[in-house]
């Protein structure tokens, strides 16, 4: 995933690899990176359950640009 290689998604990731490694020292680094990326996947959605997609609020007033900047 292309995000993984983001700075703080990264350092994430290792600190989740990292710690996940102490948990389970019999687990091979594969399996290690595979329950920390997945970690950091069902992190994020729990997070943000829409996937980054924007809701539009119920009963929203339909912004009047020409003053908005007025106050």
């Amino acid at each position: 995933t292309p995000n993984f290689q983001s700075p703080g998604a990264r350092k994430l990731l290792v600190n989740i690899a990292q710690t996940l490694e102490q948990d389970h020292p019999d687990a091979s680094p594969d399996q290690i990176a595979t329950m920390a990326r997945q970690a950091v996947t069902e992190a994020a959605q729990a997070v943000n359950p829409n996937g980054g997609q924007p809701t539009e609020p119920q009963g929203k007033q339909p912004t009047n640009w020409d003053t908005f900047f007025d106050e």
